[in-house]
């Protein structure tokens, strides 16, 4: 998001970083370029090969510390690792020094803002979300006994095989039996492939085919066409 909004792009950011490093005339060991990785998540291909081998560097430079990492408890363990090794933490776009316990606190401190800002972003578009489903927006894909349509499910001729597989289940056939029986007949399966127990067992359950939506932890009764009513 930030290279999008203020053209920090990879390209850039290692030509700046490879510019800090020659003014402070220092030779370049090795770049680590995680593109496409949120710097929330520790297990990155190349963090993970840079702790690997940590023992070969003086210093870890990044452009800034969110690049490294905006989870608090990694950061602390990350800078431990550092500290263990002999390595020198940078940033090229801010100050820190890790060599005394103000500046190790101060890193704290940024890298706590930092993951703070991330949980206020994600929970700002999670009630955006919420409050959007409630007035009526659908926000994900209808299984496939029904489709979308105008902003809401309506079913479609694979309701047929709902029905269906529900008679069976009165009947006392269990899901693998269903889904046996119609990977004999010439009904195609949703997927391409064959009919899995738990393709039915998913449909038969699911608040969804009764005509309710769900999404997380919101419950909207009534927001459809019912497959399976209540009654049922």
């Amino acid at each position: 998001l930030e290279q999008k909004e203020h053209g920090y792009s990879i390209e850039e950011q290692e030509r700046k970083l490879k510019s800090f490093c020659e003014i402070n005339d220092w030779s370049i060991s090795d770049v680590f370029i995680d593109a496409g990785f949120s710097g929330a998540k520790r297990e990155r291909p190349e963090l993970q090969r840079m702790m690997k081998d940590i023992k070969r560097f003086d210093l870890v430079l990044v452009y800034k510390l969110d690049r490294l990492t905006r989870n608090v408890r990694d950061l602390l363990d990350l800078l431990e690792v550092f500290e263990q090794n002999n390595v020198a933490f940078r940033s090229a776009t801010e100050v820190y020094d890790t060599s005394t316990a103000m500046g190790r606190l101060f890193v704290t401190l940024v890298g706590a803002m930092a993951e703070w800002e991330r949980e206020t972003i994600r929970e700002r578009v999670m009630m955006g979300k919420r409050a959007a489903i409630k007035q009526g927006m659908i926000l994900t894909p209808p299984p496939f006994y029904y489709d979308r349509v105008e902003n809401t499910y309506v079913p479609n001729d694979y309701k047929k095989v709902v029905l269906w597989a529900y008679d069976e289940v009165l009947k006392g056939v269990s899901s693998k039996g269903i889904a046996r029986k119609l990977n004999d007949s010439d009904i195609p399966p949703p997927n391409g492939k064959r009919w899995e127990d738990r393709t039915i067992t998913r449909a038969l359950r699911s608040p969804i085919t009764r005509g309710h939506y769900t999404w997380g932890d919101v419950f909207i009764e009534n927001s459809h066409e019912p497959i399976i009513t209540e009654e049922m």
